[in-house]
């Protein structure tokens, strides 16, 4: 096979990877694709990742390129990888407010300011 394309796909990627015609080679320990239009599914591209949710990223294809400093993850991934990242912030976001909630000073305040906007004004006469 002399039309074999090799590619760059993180372990966690493999199942994914199989799904859209790549192949392992056994004999190079690599991936590859036949075609150009595949071989593009796999380029790798820049993915927003805070430090917080690495681990997550990690566990979903993304990797850390050092050189760069910068996360990547395959082009068919790079959706995959932002609704992660966007639902992981919401999560910690309503996590926190939770948490904050729980501490009694912040419930006192919460419900003076639930009054201070519940109450009714009077007109003076």
């Amino acid at each position: 096979m002399n039309n074999m394309i090799y590619i760059y796909v993180p372990y966690t990627l493999k199942d994914q990877a199989k799904s859209l015609n790549a192949k392992y080679d056994p004999k190079n320990k690599s991936w590859y694709v036949i075609t150009e239009e595949e071989k593009e599914l796999f380029q790798l591209k820049k993915v927003d990742v805070k430090y917080d949710l690495k681990d997550i990223a990690k566990e979903n294809g993304a990797i850390w390129d050092q050189k760069n400093k910068v996360w990547m993850t395959c082009e068919f991934n790079v959706d995959n990888i932002n609704n992660l990242m966007n639902n992981q912030k919401i999560d910690t976001l309503v996590h926190k407010k939770n948490e904050l909630l729980k501490n009694p000073e912040i419930k006192l305040i919460n419900e003076i300011k639930n009054m201070e906007s519940n109450k009714m004004i009077f007109p003076k006469w």
